[in-house]
């Protein structure tokens, strides 16, 4: 049934023309082009989702954070509530109305507010903390901004402390014997809420401006602590010197104990025990008379009532009172809170770039047209299938039946993948740069990390970036994908034969080389979470989108997995890890992928899978470009193209490897570097690329090398030998500058790679 119903779903979405043949479209490139209408129609927001959805998306992932993760709740806040709770209530089991027993109640009421306040402490900051790369992360990434993010887990931490404030109250105040009036209880409970609400932000926000957790506890902890030793109970106003009162004013336990006595002590009358009353029956003079010194054998009640004994502890006792303290209260949550955001809007990725914002149309209207929609390149690529895949051909593409036939997304059809070469209403990728060049400030002087580069990325290609270290693979990944943000880039990078503008990112995904995930989210909701904060589908097809991206990186087994990660241990391998994090971008529906580094911390055989599944998604018509160090032969041989530089960020080749390398085999026969035998290619080019492919005469270096003495020779053949490297990179650069295949790469970019 639930089948049906998503078939159904996706169907009304479709909204056909039946004047045209756009009955046919697939429904994802149909989407697209109504997305990328009302963006010239209308003014574009720089999220596809309203700040309403972000906030709705992201307290539901915070709700089910703890839902995975129940022991963080039940067991260490709620078992320890209900304990504490049950212990306080049996050591101050129904306290009467006498002088000490009323002195106790404000005792137990202080410590009451002294518990809510650590466990505060302890439950803000490791969540805080485990979470921070991965919302710098997908904030860049342009999921969702600050703002709904800082006010998710305030919903969601409001019901747990309810919770936790009620079993921890109901068997303290009742066991205890304080005030049964409603309304008093009521009260006791929103003060112990409130302060708890106020150190839990105050300790959020030290964790926010804090670089490492063991900071921020040691920071916070003493801080909590200093609040609760001037909180007027253990050393009263009256008492301390008047300097040090500002810090009995800025301490939100001081409120909270003023709010609670308050509470407790008014209007309520004191009955002294006979050992309460003063003076004391036992003095010499007690039944003297008032003539003779005595005290006529008269006694009194120290304090017969409650306002009595809070004016005793420093206490206002004023009706009103207790209301100012808790809104005092309020007030000191919503400015540490503040605080805490601006704290986290100034917060910056680890990588130090951002992309650039989703926004408005993706491309410049065309003049020649007039359409504000882009001309669209559907021109139809020849199937390739990955001799390695494990999918069929039929398996990897799907077409969307016309009007009358019901859409299939059972469990065969989920798992294929739309060529999206051939989806008609698509916008293909095709990426383009030439003389491209990146350079830096150091110092006085200006360095230059790219030099120069001339390249493309067609739908369909696997583009590798290939160098050894130091050589701007990665420098030059940032910069095709718009992640630099400072620097000086000069040359033309095109999109689709437009210049790449802020809208760039709609169409492009980039996939870190480190892996960031909530670890008490499982692999779909990872998925779902992506598409529903970074698309404005409708629920039909994000479902369809989420589930078919499963299936196409073969996630569909383990989708209901927790990622796990930090307290929780590892649950998924690196390289399923690497595949959600390719799946939370695939699913945008990209034209262009960038990965940097996606085999780095795998072995040989998830390193082949991953590449594997790069090559997939590439033969289903979506550009891939990633940068790649030192890979297996198998791995290499899944490539269609390289661009391949030198360390300074120079060009050496780029083009096709042709099949079994043949391309590249012959372009660098021709520069007088053969391909030894069992060699793997992977390295021989990058051997190449270090100055360092003449084996022999390396190996007879080395060998003679090993048998001198003197340490001066050793040094001068040393030299000579970096010499003759840097000679043979210049030759190569100088090669390529002037060979056949460059002048055919320039031609191409001059003509325009787009058909």
């Amino acid at each position: 049934r639930l089948e049906a119903e998503i078939n159904a779903q996706v169907q009304d979405d479709y909204d056909a023309d039946p004047s045209s043949s756009s009955d046919r479209l697939p429904l994802r490139g149909r989407r697209r082009r109504d997305i990328l209408r009302e963006s010239y129609t209308a003014k574009s927001h720089k999220y596809p989702v309203s700040l309403f959805r972000q906030t709705v998306l992201l307290t539901k992932r915070a709700f089910l954070q703890h839902y995975h993760d129940p022991l963080s709740v039940i067991v260490t806040r709620y078992v320890s509530a209900i304990f504490m709770g049950l212990i306080l209530g049996t050591f101050f089991f129904q306290l009467g109305d006498s002088l000490s027993d009323t002195q106790s109640k404000g005792g137990l009421a202080f410590f009451g507010i002294t518990f809510a306040s650590f466990n505060a402490l302890g439950s803000a900051m490791p969540t805080l903390f485990r979470e921070r790369e991965v919302f710098l992360a997908q904030r860049a990434a342009k999921y969702y901004p600050t703002f709904p993010y800082w006010v998710a887990p305030i919903f969601v931490e409001i019901p747990i402390l309810v919770g936790e404030v009620v079993l921890f109250s109901v068997p303290l105040y009742f066991m205890a014997g304080l005030s049964l009036e409603p309304d008093r209880y009521f009260f006791f409970c929103l003060v112990v809420f409130l302060s708890a609400q106020a150190i839990g932000a105050f300790t959020r926000m030290i964790g926010v401006y804090s670089k490492e957790l063991e900071i921020a506890e040691s920071i916070g902890g003493a801080l909590v602590g200093i609040f609760m030793i001037f909180s007027g109970f253990m050393i009263q106003p009256s008492r301390l010197w008047e300097p040090m009162l500002v810090f009995i004013y800025t301490s939100p336990m001081y409120y909270a104990n003023q709010a609670v006595l308050a509470n407790e002590f008014s209007g309520k009358e004191i009955a002294c025990s006979p050992g309460e009353l003063v003076p004391p029956a036992w003095l010499p003079n007690f039944n003297a008379t008032f003539e003779e010194g005595g005290y006529g054998g008269t006694q009194i009640c120290p304090f017969p009532t409650g306002e009595a004994l809070m004016e005793a502890f420093d206490v206002r006792t004023e009706a009103y009172w207790k209301y100012v303290c808790a809104l005092v209260l309020l007030l000191m949550t919503v400015i540490f809170q503040i605080i805490s955001f601006f704290g986290l809007k100034m917060q910056k990725p680890s990588f130090q770039a951002s992309r650039n914002p989703v926004e408005q149309s993706l491309m410049q209207e065309t003049a020649e047209s007039g359409d504000p929609l882009p001309s669209v390149m559907a021109a139809k690529r020849e199937s390739e299938t990955d001799p390695t895949s494990s999918f069929s051909e039929a398996e990897v593409t799907v077409r969307m039946p016309s009007a009358g036939t019901p859409a299939r997304i059972g469990a065969h059809s989920v798992g294929q993948f739309s060529d999206l070469a051939e989806d008609e209403g698509a916008i293909p990728g095709y990426l383009s740069f030439q003389n491209l060049s990146y350079s830096v400030k150091s110092g006085s002087t200006e360095k230059r990390l790219l030099s120069n580069l001339d390249g493309y990325c067609k739908p369909g290609f696997l583009l590798a970036l290939m160098g050894p270290s130091g050589a701007g693979k990665s420098t030059l990944l940032d910069v095709l994908a718009q992640r630099k943000t400072g620097g000086k880039t000069t040359g033309t990078i095109l999109f689709n034969g437009n210049p790449l503008d802020n809208n760039f990112t709609r169409v492009s995904a980039y996939v870190e080389q480190t892996d960031s995930h909530f670890p008490t989210q499982t692999v779909q909701e990872a998925v779902e979470f992506s598409v529903q904060t970074r698309t404005d589908f409708s629920p039909a097809t994000q479902i369809h989108l989420v589930r078919r991206t499963l299936a196409m990186l073969d996630l569909s087994p383990i989708a209901h997995v927790l990622i796990g990660g930090g307290s929780l241990g590892n649950i998924l391998s690196s390289e399923q890890q690497k595949r959600v994090s390719i799946a939370c971008e695939l699913v945008t529906q990209p034209r262009i992928l960038f990965c940097d580094e996606p085999t780095s911390g795998l072995d040989a055989v998830g390193a082949f899978k991953i590449i594997r599944l790069l090559k997939r998604i590439s033969n289903s018509g979506v550009s891939v470009i990633c940068t790649i160090h030192q890979p297996s032969q198998a791995v290499f041989a899944l490539f269609s193209h390289m661009l391949l530089l030198r360390r300074g960020g120079l060009p050496l080749y780029f083009g096709a490897l042709g099949e079994n390398h043949a391309i590249m085999f012959h372009y660098f026969s021709r520069l007088g570097y053969e391909m030894p035998r069992h060699k793997n290619p992977a390295d021989f080019v990058l051997d190449i690329a270090m100055g360092e492919a003449n084996y022999e005469d390396f190996e007879k270096m080395l060998e003679e090398a090993k048998t001198m003495e003197n340490p001066e020779t050793v040094e001068a053949r040393q030299q000579a030998r970096l010499e003759a490297s840097l000679e043979k990179l210049e030759e190569l650069v100088s090669g390529w500058e002037q060979s056949v295949e460059k002048e055919v790469v320039c031609s191409e970019l001059e003509e325009g790679i787009c058909p």
